[in-house]
């Protein structure tokens, strides 16, 4: 009862027959302690999710994830910020401030923080890269970007600065080495296959032959 009344007053509504049955669930059937249902709840409702549904979709993650004491819930709860907080930050550093990341987007954000493990400033440096490049945002051109410096242990700011510079250096000096003169076909031609001395005696030939 004491469970029922605390969910009731998160959800600022009186539970119905079907509700108070699928909280029971949780703790009968996935085995949840009340304080850990509740703690459940009232994380739902912060995040503006008071559909029954989702809460018992988290509630069986939970369960699958051994989340079933006090404690470990918490610890969860924590984690979720933390990540969140860091998500945000990389939505600010691509300029995304008026809608929520698509799945996809996540999923590369994501990766670039915990599979590359790049911290802010190497992620931003790697957005102003691809906006000079591309003149817009790309996350799979930033992705790619990100991959390359992970390839090369590239893990500071310093670092992914120092191969920067270095690949800019070895692109100018590309650009200023002219290549050898090799002529145009046209003047090859004229090179190769024409003596004006030649063309010159034969007109005269032709010419006093004609007189002839």
């Amino acid at each position: 009862k004491q469970m029922f009344g605390q969910v009731s007053r998160l959800l600022a509504k009186p539970l119905s027959t079907a509700e108070a049955e699928t909280l029971f669930g949780f703790y009968d059937w996935l085995g949840l302690p009340a304080d850990v249902i509740i703690l459940l709840v009232s994380y739902c409702v912060s995040i503006g999710k008071k559909n029954m549904r989702y809460i018992e979709k988290v509630a069986l993650n939970w369960a699958d994830n051994d989340i079933n004491t006090y404690e470990k819930a918490e610890r969860n709860l924590k984690q979720k910020q933390e990540n969140n907080k860091k998500i945000n930050h990389v939505k600010k550093i691509m300029g995304i401030y008026d809608r929520q990341l698509q799945d996809s987007e996540l999923t590369y954000i994501k990766k670039w923080l915990y599979e590359y493990k790049m911290p802010f400033d190497v992620i931003q440096l790697a957005c102003e890269k691809c906006t000079l490049n591309t003149g817009k945002i790309s996350i799979p051109y930033i992705t790619g970007i990100l991959e390359n410096w992970k390839e090369k242990g590239i893990q500071t700011l310093q670092q992914a600065k120092e191969d920067d510079m270095a690949y800019q250096k070895k692109k100018s000096t590309q650009e200023t080495v002219l290549p050898k003169n090799k002529g145009t076909k046209f003047t090859n031609f004229q090179q190769d296959k024409l003596d004006f001395s030649e063309l010159e005696r034969r007109a005269l030939a032709g010419r006093n032959d004609g007189k002839g």
